[in-house]
């Protein structure tokens, strides 16, 4: 599991990638790094260099994103992405009208992250859930929460816990390739909705995007835009796009209206 942002605030983007208890994905990532020679330090073949789409600027570091891209259609693996659009984000969803928008927004972060995961793990339980350090928003750390909620749940006891292990670790072990393929496909779709300015790292950036697209376009996914994943609910877009998907996260307006009626009622009461 891990994120992404955009460097002017406009989306945040959380996604997890979902692999097979039988299906590693280190062995092939580490040969792509092996027939790459992409190592951390020239000299020392005993550790991987880290991929992340961030920093990829050199055309080693294109061949091997796209490298793993291929993997990533060829795996048994698959994807799920939260799109947030901060421009319609209206913290009063979220917690009570007494509460900071601070507060709201750690509330509206745990739960789009119960909202990735609830319906996968509800389907294979038992796995475990590797997390990148995610940004805090605010200053909350969602991964606390995630334990509560699908590990030491009071209401699995005498069942199987929705997660077996939840560990917070590092994306550049060897042990936990998969975290760079994960960076790679969000960081991919984060670049798509906010290009960069230009310059021959934007147009290698470009260059791994458009390959993305590329590559999941045989699997059914036309665009990484609202407009393509819109056409779907969130009852039947996994069953559409069972090997990635997008979901662009709306308020709900059904809601909404319950909210302003209540406020309506409750200021004809005081008045």
């Amino acid at each position: 599991m891990d994120e992404s942002y955009d460097r002017h605030g406009k989306f945040l983007l959380i996604g997890a990638l979902f692999v097979p208890q039988d299906a590693s994905l280190n062995p092939p990532i580490h040969e792509i790094k092996e027939r790459e020679r992409y190592f951390a330090r020239p000299e020392r073949r005993d550790t991987w260099k880290e991929f992340s789409f961030k920093a990829a600027k050199h055309p080693r570091d294109i061949r091997v994103g796209k490298s793993m891209l291929d993997l990533f259609h060829d795996h048994d693996c698959w994807m799920r992405v939260i799109v947030i659009d901060w421009s319609i984000f209206d913290p009063s969803y979220f917690g009570n009208p007494f509460e900071d928008d601070s507060v709201r927004e750690r509330k509206a972060y745990k739960k789009w992250a119960e909202l990735l995961l609830q319906p996968e793990l509800r389907e294979r339980p038992g796995g475990d859930l590797f997390m990148d350090r995610l940004a805090r928003i605010n200053g909350y750390d969602v991964a606390s929460h995630l334990w509560d909620r699908f590990v030491s749940d009071p209401e699995t006891e005498g069942r199987q816990p929705r997660l077996a292990r939840l560990q917070m670790v590092r994306s550049h072990s060897d042990e936990h390739q998969g975290l760079q393929l994960c960076d790679l496909l969000i960081g991919s779709v984060t670049h798509a909705l906010v290009p960069g300015s230009g310059g021959n790292i934007c147009k290698r950036k470009c260059e791994v995007t458009d390959y993305a697209l590329e590559r999941l376009r045989p699997l059914g996914v036309e665009s990484f835009e609202p407009r393509f994943w819109r056409q779907y609910s969130k009852t039947t877009l996994r069953e559409h796009q069972s090997k990635f998907s997008l979901w662009y996260w709306q308020p709900d307006e059904q809601l909404a209206r319950e909210r302003r009626k209540k406020k309506l009622r409750r200021g004809r009461r005081r008045s």
